[in-house]
Formats: C-alpha cells, sequence, structure tokens
C-alpha cells in the first residue's frame, strides 16, 4: 500500500464515523447514500455505479460485478461490497430485514422520484428521512488525500 493508499484509507475510516454520528443524531436505523460525491467522500469508491448501506453495526457498497475489484483495493476494509447485478430489491430487503430498519435516511435531492417510490415499495414500514443537510455538513471537511 503507498502512502496515499494508506492516507486515503485512514481518512475514509475518519468521514465513515461521521455517518455513525449522524445515525444518532438524526435518530436512524441507516442510512442509504447515492449521490457519487458523497459515496467517494465517505469511501473513496469512484465507480459510476454504487450506493452507501450504512446502519449502527455494518456498511455496505452496493454494486454490481464490474467494480468489485476497483472497490476492493479503495474500499476501508469494514465496508462489504454486495453484488446488486441481478436486481436490488432482494439485497435492499434483505438488508432492511437484517438490520430492522424503520427509519431510514435518504439524500432526497440525489435520489429521483421514480428511485424513491421504488424503495418505499420495497419497505413497507419504514419511515424516510431527509439527510441532504447532515451529508453536506458532515462533507465540509477535507483531509490531505481529498485536497491533493
Amino acid at each position: 500500500m503507498t502512502n496515499i493508499e494508506r492516507l486515503a484509507y485512514t481518512g475514509a475510516m475518519t468521514r465513515l464515523a461521521k455517518l455513525a454520528k449522524i445515525l444518532r443524531q438524526e435518530k436512524l436505523d441507516a442510512l442509504y447514500i447515492t449521490n457519487a460525491a458523497s459515496i467517494q467522500y465517505f469511501s473513496n469508491f469512484t465507480g459510476s455505479n454504487g450506493a452507501l448501506f450504512v446502519t449502527r453495526s455494518e456498511k455496505f457498497l452496493l454494486t454490481d460485478f464490474r467494480y468489485f475489484l476497483v472497490a476492493r483495493r479503495v474500499l476501508p476494509r469494514d465496508i462489504k461490497i454486495l453484488d446488486i447485478g441481478n436486481g436490488m430489491e432482494k439485497q435492499w430487503k434483505s438488508l432492511i430485514k437484517k438490520h430492522r430498519v424503520r427509519r431510514m435516511g435518504l439524500e432526497f435531492s440525489s435520489t429521483t422520484l421514480s428511485a424513491h417510490e421504488r424503495l418505499k415499495s420495497w419497505s413497507a414500514g419504514i419511515a424516510f428521512t431527509d439527510i441532504n443537510t447532515p451529508i453536506a455538513e458532515a462533507r465540509i471537511s477535507k483531509d490531505a488525500v481529498q485536497l491533493r
């Protein structure tokens, strides 16, 4: 691992801790992050197909097989990679059931109406909360790697 990769990894771990704080402050069970800039900020992942699903106990990158190799290289080790290449509905339902999600944070400004409606249809009984402001506030501070 190069010094830059080491710094990026350490920075992502620090930035991921901010998501745990958002979960606590907003009293949420999970966060679903789809904005590419937010995904890169919190995980170092720059692929064009990905989303972060974060709970108090686990973190996941949802993507398809094309991005597995690069994701394994740049993601902090505690982010698990889940394949959504065969459709996301099954993975989504499994995650919300496993983590007993009742309150979910979404970046409303980065979620299309059709995506929001699809998520709602897969998520009976889950309340969605807009997390644009807390995510934007968390992303204000930059580390040395991001400033390069």
